[in-house]
């Protein structure tokens, strides 16, 4: 928006990608939400920047190595305080008598497998595992604004869903869905999956986003940034369905909101980095 000269778009150098990264290269793209969806917006054409997006939610398995890493260096109140649990409760996970967290099984009936995406976790507590792969990895990890969750989802010919325009619930963990309630393993439902290669987009989780609530990148024309970041808002955005969601609202055009010190058995995270 705004350039007088085209813009090249960049195409990464082989190997620049983990197995769990997908690249969504810059570029114009539709953006909006239909007449019966949460908080309408206009549709209309927005811009993003490259960036690339973690193929799946965190995983359980992802979340414990850093809540273990936390008590690896002496910072076991902190890992107490980042660990799933309820608002008004105790961790869900268990110890080791090492103090290391465990997965497994819990008193409530959810079964941490590594492989499913992790849930009860806050705005805040996402924020800072980002921070933590930051450092770690070297990578400017962070959660995604909703018009890079969008454009993840929806490609660029306003789809309603990262395969199409039609649903049914055996494509997604979604409500209606076989199986037992809950987050399944991140290899199930491989239909839910966007042009971009992004996986569990439609189910699973609904996820947290950076944009604070009711703000949002929704000028036309304007170009996507992640300079837009609040540290701290209250509310923020959500986008995506999740394992109990309906089928209407798993659509990738339907705006949801929570505080960002909520803590439920739907939500989850995935992060992007940005291309420079």
């Amino acid at each position: 928006p705004g350039e007088v000269a085209p813009q090249p778009i960049a195409l990464l150098p082989a190997g620049s990608l983990g197995p769990n990264e997908r690249y969504v290269p810059a570029g114009w793209f539709w953006a909006g939400t239909g007449v019966a969806t949460n908080y309408p917006i206009a549709e209309g054409p927005r811009w993003a920047d490259g960036f690339v997006m973690q193929t799946h939610p965190v995983s359980n398995r992802d979340y414990l190595a850093y809540l273990n890493d936390l008590v690896a260096q002496g910072q076991v109140e902190a890992a107490e305080e980042r660990a799933p649990r309820p608002v008004r409760g105790e961790s869900l996970l268990g110890t080791d008598a090492a103090g290391r967290y465990v997965l497994g099984p819990d008193n409530r009936g959810y079964d941490w497998h590594p492989d499913k995406p992790v849930f009860l976790v806050s705005w805040f507590d996402a924020q800072a595992y980002a921070a933590w792969l930051a450092q770690r990895t070297g990578q400017p990890w962070r959660l995604p604004l909703e018009l890079e969750w969008t454009k993840a989802a929806r490609g660029a010919d306003r789809r309603l869903y990262p395969w199409g325009n039609h649903i049914e619930p055996q494509w997604a963990k979604i409500l209606g869905s076989p199986g037992e309630p809950g987050p399944s393993r991140l290899d199930a439902y491989p239909l839910d999956e966007s042009p971009y290669g992004v996986r569990h987009l439609a189910g699973q989780v609904q996820e947290w986003l950076a944009d604070p609530f009711p703000d949002g990148a929704y000028t036309d024309g304007q170009r996507v940034s992640a300079a837009r970041l609040v540290p701290q808002p209250e509310r923020v955005h959500l986008l995506g369905g999740g394992w109990g969601t309906a089928p209407k609202s798993s659509r990738s055009d339907q705006r949801k909101a929570a505080r960002a010190d909520t803590r439920e058995d739907y939500l989850g995270f995935r992060l992007v980095r940005s291309i420079s």
